[in-house]
């Protein structure tokens, strides 16, 4: 198949660019331009698949594609679930656009609420009241992670203002936990508690 390149075109006259159809006919085959975002509503486009999307921020070699099929755009076998880079606030964010806002995009799932909308006990994504193990020494800093085999079940009883009486199982959960809160009370024989998350 034959390519011609065009590096300028007007309207003839010079002075401005020309007012394209929606499409031309080359050698009897119909030739269609890619439609604005002010005119796409037309059969064409909403009949049209698209393979790859363009990613902006990034500019050539980036896309948005389809990774269901297991395979990158290269056909390099892939992880259909999960992308190797988690995203961030420069990673494809999708949405709405009329011309003055921006309006949000439903999805069925998403990586972090498939994680946290769980009930399963000790599951990633859920929550337990844990104590340490053993060797207590230690503070729990808020925010901070911690290996199951550092913690045990926990819960706590007593009056409000006074020194709550802690109650624990010396099993140990399985996974990471991420302490929800922080518990530093002077004293090396002071066991703490606080509510974690499994986030592995």
């Amino acid at each position: 198949m034959s390519q011609i390149k065009v590096d300028t075109i007007t309207d003839g006259a010079g002075t401005g660019a020309p007012n394209f159809p929606n499409s031309i006919s080359v050698a009897g085959a119909a030739v269609s331009f890619p439609a604005t975002r002010t005119d796409w509503n037309n059969t064409t486009a909403i009949n049209g698949v698209v393979g790859q999307l363009a990613w902006k921020n990034y500019g050539n070699n980036h896309t948005i594609f389809d990774a269901s099929a297991s395979t990158s755009p290269s056909g390099t076998a892939i992880d259909n679930t999960n992308s190797v880079s988690p995203w961030t606030g420069t990673y494809p964010t999708l949405m709405g656009w009329n011309g003055a806002q921006t309006y949000g995009v439903r999805v069925d799932s998403a990586r972090i609420a498939d994680s946290v909308a769980t009930d399963g006990f000790a599951a990633v994504g859920s929550y337990a009241f844990l104590t340490q193990n053993a060797n207590y020494t230690w503070p729990i800093d808020q925010g901070s992670n911690y290996t199951g085999s550092q913690l045990a079940y926990g819960a706590m009883y007593g009056e409000i203002q006074s020194y709550g009486v802690l109650t624990w199982n010396p099993t140990s959960p399985p996974g990471t936990w991420r302490a929800m809160g922080g518990s530093n009370i002077n004293g090396a024989a002071i066991k703490r508690v606080t509510l974690f998350v499994r986030i592995a």
